[in-house]
Protein backbone atom coordinates (compact mmCIF):
# COMPACT_ATOMS: atom_id res chain seq x y z
CA UNK A 1 0.00 0.00 0.00
CA UNK A 2 1.32 3.39 -0.91
CA UNK A 3 1.67 6.18 1.62
CA UNK A 4 -0.95 8.21 -0.20
CA UNK A 5 -3.50 5.36 -0.12
CA UNK A 6 -2.83 4.62 3.53
CA UNK A 7 -3.21 8.30 4.43
CA UNK A 8 -6.43 8.56 2.41
CA UNK A 9 -7.83 5.48 4.18
CA UNK A 10 -7.03 7.02 7.57
CA UNK A 11 -8.59 10.33 6.56
CA UNK A 12 -11.79 8.52 5.52
CA UNK A 13 -11.93 7.07 9.04
CA UNK A 14 -11.35 10.46 10.65
CA UNK A 15 -7.78 9.61 11.63
CA UNK A 16 -5.88 11.77 9.14
CA UNK A 17 -4.50 13.89 11.95
CA UNK A 18 -2.73 10.81 13.33
CA UNK A 19 -0.30 10.66 10.39
CA UNK A 20 3.21 11.83 11.26
CA UNK A 21 5.65 12.53 8.43
CA UNK A 22 9.26 12.53 9.63
CA UNK A 23 12.23 14.22 8.00
CA UNK A 24 14.58 11.65 9.53
CA UNK A 25 14.69 7.90 9.09
CA UNK A 26 12.37 5.79 11.23
CA UNK A 27 13.58 2.45 9.90
CA UNK A 28 14.50 1.19 13.37
CA UNK A 29 12.98 1.77 16.80
CA UNK A 30 16.03 3.78 17.84
CA UNK A 31 15.86 5.97 14.73
CA UNK A 32 12.12 6.52 15.14
CA UNK A 33 12.54 7.48 18.79
CA UNK A 34 15.29 9.92 17.87
CA UNK A 35 13.23 11.43 15.06
CA UNK A 36 10.27 11.89 17.42
CA UNK A 37 12.45 13.22 20.23
CA UNK A 38 11.48 10.54 22.74
CA UNK A 39 13.33 8.03 24.89
CA UNK A 40 12.58 4.32 24.77
CA UNK A 41 12.67 1.70 27.49
CA UNK A 42 14.83 -1.21 26.42
CA UNK A 43 13.57 -3.61 29.09
CA UNK A 44 10.90 -3.60 31.75
CA UNK A 45 12.38 -6.25 34.04
CA UNK A 46 15.66 -8.04 34.60
CA UNK A 47 14.01 -11.38 33.82
CA UNK A 48 11.49 -12.55 31.22
CA UNK A 49 8.18 -10.81 31.83
CA UNK A 50 5.76 -13.75 31.89
CA UNK A 51 8.01 -16.78 31.80
CA UNK A 52 6.13 -18.58 34.57
CA UNK A 53 2.76 -18.65 36.25
CA UNK A 54 4.19 -16.60 39.14
CA UNK A 55 4.93 -13.71 36.78
CA UNK A 56 1.65 -13.89 34.86
CA UNK A 57 0.00 -11.31 37.12
CA UNK A 58 2.78 -8.75 36.58
CA UNK A 59 1.31 -7.48 33.34
CA UNK A 60 -1.93 -6.53 35.11
CA UNK A 61 -0.10 -4.50 37.74
CA UNK A 62 2.02 -2.73 35.08
CA UNK A 63 -1.01 -1.92 32.92
CA UNK A 64 -2.92 -0.51 35.88
CA UNK A 65 -0.20 1.97 36.88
Amino acid sequence: MSFEKAKADLEEKGLGDHVIVLNESSATVAEAAHALGVDIAKTLLDEPFCDSQSNAGNIDSVLQT
